[in-house]
């Protein structure tokens, strides 16, 4: 085994994902980005089958945008302890709809914008 990682690339420690020691967490991550990029609407401005959360207050408009909730829950659940199922597969999910709403959004970091 000593040998095996010897001979290893040093570069390839750095670039193997984590993900990739569970395979359990990967699939989830998976599915959440996918039930994620489903459900919400396929462009900025587009509506999803689950509408956003957008309101007014004080003269600025705050856009609960899904990645975010799903940080949230994600947060809020790890320092509880909190999973239903397995925490792999729970906190895979919730990571997917994250990974998913900031990847595929220009608008990912507009959650709190003046009204014009």
């Amino acid at each position: 085994m000593k040998k095996l990682v010897a001979n290893l690339p040093k570069v390839s420690f750095g670039v193997i994902p984590m993900s990739i020691v569970s395979l359990e967490l990967t699939a989830s991550l998976i599915v959440g980005f996918f039930i994620a990029k489903f459900l919400s609407g396929k462009r900025v401005k587009d509506k999803g089958i689950f509408p956003g959360i957008i309101f007014n207050f004080k003269g600025y408009r705050v856009h609960l945008h899904h990645w975010f909730i799903s940080l949230g829950f994600l947060g809020l659940f790890l320092s509880i302890q909190f999973f239903l199922i397995s925490p792999l597969l729970f906190y895979g999910l919730l990571g997917g709809i994250t990974v998913q709403g900031v990847s595929q959004y220009s608008d990912w970091k507009g959650i709190i914008t003046r009204n014009k």
